[in-house]
């Protein structure tokens, strides 16, 4: 079970941050997750599991996965680097179900129209 403290949006150059203050399975958790546009004007979303996390790297993912499970009602795609390092990988859909919160809708929606493809950049 996943439960939300707090969340905050913001725009930083020409990404999207969203700062989630949770609490999974009792354990406290805060994720950054960062949302960019890709080449063809994708929204794609990633966010890093922490090896001083309690329970280490892999127990982060797992909280950070059940969190996003939970508030979008969309698995993230997790990805193990060589160098160790656990990505979560999410998508438009993820973005546009983390927009029902309050704290996040209008700084999304700003970034979203900011950075379609064509749009004049500000």
């Amino acid at each position: 079970d996943a439960t939300i403290h707090e969340a905050r949006a913001w725009i930083e150059k020409e990404q999207l941050r969203i700062w989630i203050r949770a609490e999974v399975g009792g354990t406290p958790l805060q994720k950054t997750i960062t949302f960019t546009r890709g080449a063809r004007g994708e929204v794609r979303g990633y966010a890093y599991a922490h090896a001083d996390a309690p329970g280490g790297r892999a127990a982060d993912a797992h909280r950070a996965k059940t969190l996003i499970r939970a508030v979008t009602g969309h698995e993230p795609t997790i990805v193990e680097r060589r160098d160790g390092a656990i990505m979560l990988k999410l998508t438009r859909r993820h973005l546009e179900a983390l927009m029902k919160y309050a704290e996040i809708h209008q700084e999304a929606e700003k970034w979203l129209q900011e950075t379609k493809k064509g749009a004049p950049a500000s």
